[in-house]
């Protein structure tokens, strides 16, 4: 789950999948770790390798 709200983290927690908070919505950093991300990733152009990261923490994790 990409999110960028803690409701976005909770709902991926409950689901237990993946959480990247995104960092140029409306959350906070601190929202996002308080509620469970994985990681904060501070723009755009590091989405990508942050998705690269959790898929080796979630080997099962569906990613693509």
């Amino acid at each position: 789950m990409i999110g960028d709200r803690e409701h976005d983290m909770l709902g991926a927690k409950h689901c237990n999948i993946p959480r990247l908070g995104v960092l140029w919505g409306y959350g906070s950093k601190k929202e996002l770790e308080d509620s469970g991300a994985s990681i904060c990733i501070e723009s755009p152009k590091e989405l990508r390798n942050a998705i690269l990261t959790v898929a080796t923490q979630y080997p099962d994790a569906h990613v693509g």
